[in-house]
Formats: C-alpha cells, structure tokens, sequence
C-alpha cells in the first residue's frame, strides 16, 4: 500500500518557520541530496514537486506546521505580499474574498496606486474601491497624492488588517529572509 502524500511530505521536508525554507531531509531523486534546499520559483512562488506531483510550498509549510492542509475555501495569504516568502510570520489562512484585499498592484496599472486614476476629462485623479462588491467612489481630487490618501484612508476602513500595506511588492532572494 502506498502512504499518502502528507506522510510522504512529512518524511520527505524539513520546515524551518524562521528563514521559510524547505529541505530535503532525505534523497529520493537522484537530482536531489539530503539538507539541499527544496522548490523552484516560477511566476514568484516555491513551487516544490513531491513524488513527481507540484505543490506550492507555502502550502507544504501550513501542512508542516499545522498538520493539516488548509481548510476549503481558504487560501494561504502571504501577509507582506511577497509570493516567495514562506516564513511562518508570514503566512496566514484567509477565505479568498479576504486574500484579494491584500493583491498588489496590476500589471497595466498607470498612476502607481490601486484604485487611483487620472481622469483626463477633468483633469483631476479619482479614488474609488471595490468592498464586499460594492464600488465606492471615492471623489476626484486636485492632486495625485490627496487621490492616494482618500485611497489609503478607504483601505483601513474597509479591509482593515487584511489590506495591502505596500503596493511595491518584491522578491526575496532564494535562501534568504528578511
């Protein structure tokens, strides 16, 4: 009978919650050596492969820490936003809905701040947000940092602790921690 994968993950990592690194405790690959650090980045997250199946390894890191895998309908939230950081600290389960406060900034995005715009018409910048799927225009202002303030101000009093705190968002570098 073959054992499960958790039994198997558990056998086969070792979780260090300060740095969020995972490691090989044994070799069961020939690319593979005991005390290597597992996983590889792709699109920002550790992805780690486990008897030739992917997972992301935060996930790996809550079943470690927690015994468990994440309830369903939860998702593992990087708390700084940071795809690769996988320290304990970190991590925390959130129903989606909740995760989505704390996405970073769009890739087309032009004035450098979720939910500001400028509005050529008018000539002014324009802060709205989007909570519990309601949209709330929030005015348009003189000035691009009066529109990010309105913005930020409307982040703590409709996502609170779940909100984005930094739209600029970075990497850490493998076998680091900050």
């Amino acid at each position: 009978m073959m054992p499960c994968i958790e039994d198997e993950i558990r056998s086969l990592l070792a979780y260090d919650p300060e740095s969020g690194l995972l490691r090989w405790k044994e070799r069961w690959n020939p690319k593979i050596r005991e005390d290597l650090i597992a996983g590889t980045i792709s699109q920002g997250y550790v992805y780690v492969c486990v008897r030739y199946r992917r997972f992301r390894a935060h996930r790996i890191a809550w079943l470690l820490m927690t015994g468990d895998w994440p309830t369903k309908g939860t998702e593992i939230d990087h708390i700084n936003g940071v795809r690769n950081d996988n320290r304990w600290c970190n991590l925390r389960a959130l129903p989606r809905k909740k995760n989505c406060m704390n996405s970073g900034i769009r890739s087309n995005n032009k004035s450098g701040k979720t939910g500001v715009s400028f509005v050529a018409r008018s000539g002014k910048w324009d802060a709205r947000i989007t909570a519990d799927g309601v949209l709330y225009l929030l005015g348009q202002y003189a000035s691009r940092q009066e529109a990010i303030e309105a913005r930020k101000a409307a982040e703590m009093t409709y996502f609170g602790e779940y909100r984005n705190r930094d739209d600029s968002r970075r990497a850490i570098p493998r076998g680091k921690s900050a």
